[in-house]
């Protein structure tokens, strides 16, 4: 695995796949931290 670095010139590029699976879930993180914070706001009062 250590040679395996040298017969690359630039740096890996991820895939569309994995591109499109990062950002649904980044937005299903977001939607899901910020309902959590909401409830807990509304459960104070």
């Amino acid at each position: 695995m250590l040679g395996k670095r040298g017969m690359f010139k630039e740096a890996p590029e991820p895939s569309e796949g994995a591109i499109h699976y990062t950002k649904f879930a980044s937005l299903i993180s977001l939607i899901i931290i910020t309902l959590l914070i909401v409830c807990s706001i509304i459960a104070q009062f």
